[in-house]
């Protein structure tokens, strides 16, 4: 009991440090593009990575593999992040941040895994062309088939900015 109880606060500790990060968005132009394409992982997930940035905020999301280092089956995961200030502004890259949440389900012969997150994305956007590198921590709690939480989680996703 006492094990949930610290899941649900550490969650609970998380979303309230995203509503004080909320209040410092960052403006479109500190961003490569409106709309990216690439390859990345998401919650669970790895293969084609999509971006979509309205200014304030973005929708990122992967759909392929489910599972990180081997392929269990296909699946699906979504983000929705808080674009925060550039901190680093250069003619040739600019450095800043993200934060947000997410979740994931992948589908397996004989599984079905869905999973939620935390995510804290750190991104190099290049002025020269229209490219995003970001890693990012992604904390995960998976709640179908087994509950489980993983801490110490990463990502990275590199895109394209078509517009």
């Amino acid at each position: 009991m006492k094990t949930v109880q610290k899941h649900w606060m550490l969650i609970l500790s998380q979303v309230l440090l995203l509503l004080v990060l909320a209040t410092a968005p960052a403006t479109a132009q500190d961003r490569p593009g409106q709309f990216g394409i690439g390859v990345g992982s998401g919650t669970n997930i790895s293969g084609l990575s999509l971006k979509y940035n309205t200014g304030l905020t973005a929708l990122q999301g992967n759909i392929g593999c489910y599972g990180y280092y081997d392929c269990h089956g296909i699946g699906l995961s979504g983000d929705f992040l808080f674009n925060m200030p550039t901190f680093f502004q250069h003619e040739v890259l600019n450095l800043a941040w993200n934060a947000g949440v997410g979740a994931g389900v992948g589908l397996h012969s004989d599984d079905i895994n869905v999973a939620a997150a935390f995510v804290l994305g750190f991104e190099v956007n290049f002025n020269i062309i229209p490219i995003d590198l970001v890693l990012e921590w992604r904390p995960r709690l998976n709640i179908v088939s087994d509950v489980d939480l993983d801490i110490v989680g990463f990502t990275g996703h590199a895109r394209f900015y078509l517009y």
